[in-house]
């Protein structure tokens, strides 16, 4: 398990954090799963996935 601290979450700190902590280290994930809160569901998230 990876387990990685936020200031807050919004969307850009999940971006940021997801990107430094696990694509740069690990590679982009297959699936990733959440509870649909805004900051998942909002378009900077989605482009972010598409790009991915």
């Amino acid at each position: 398990p990876v387990v990685i601290p936020f200031k807050n979450t919004l969307t850009e700190t999940i971006l940021d954090k997801l990107f430094i902590n696990w694509i740069l280290l690990y590679g982009v994930p297959e699936t990733i799963t959440t509870e649909r809160g805004r900051q998942f569901i909002s378009f900077a998230f989605k482009r972010f996935i598409y790009t991915y």
